[in-house]
């Protein structure tokens, strides 16, 4: 099971609801989402992946301010699509996403998915070399390359 986001979602066709806390983005479940599909740039995240590197909140779109926390991927079994009238249905409701990466590596990969692109030329994470978390040199051309600056340990992401 996949999490997905729209890259490039026109703001008249998104939700306009809070996430639960700040420094999260919203996704979609792959298959069970209205987003358009064709012509657009959808992310893709592994759902064990994001419950393991983040924290996944999860909310009927209809009922805004409904967050409950994800702690388990099998709960996203439950959920199953239809087109009724050639319109998309997901029962038991239309669930929406907010997945707030850990500051570690592997939370930063889900930040760069999700559409994040670096601004600075550091960012804190946590470094599992010094075992806390450190300042990290990043580098955005020609690859996203992270560096820990104090124990030189470094990452790259395609």
């Amino acid at each position: 099971m996949n999490f997905v986001r729209h890259l490039h979602l026109p703001a008249d066709r998104k939700h306009v609801h809070r996430g639960p806390c700040p420094g999260g983005r919203f996704w979609a479940l792959e298959g069970c989402n209205d987003l358009p599909k064709i012509g657009v740039k959808l992310a893709k995240i592994d759902a064990q992946f994001a419950l393991e590197n983040a924290t996944v909140y999860m909310q009927d779109v209809e009922q805004p301010d409904s967050w409950e926390r994800l702690l388990d991927v099998e709960k996203l079994k439950d959920f199953r699509t239809y087109y009724p009238n050639d319109v998309i249905e997901v029962l038991p409701f239309m669930p929406e996403f907010y997945i707030l990466p850990n500051n570690t590596i592997q939370g930063y990969k889900i930040k760069l998915a999700s559409g994040y692109v670096p601004d600075v030329m550091t960012e804190d994470i946590f470094c599992p070399n010094c075992d806390r978390e450190t300042v990290w040199d990043v580098t955005t051309y020609p690859a996203v390359e992270i560096k820990c600056l104090e124990c030189g340990k470094t990452e790259k992401f395609e």
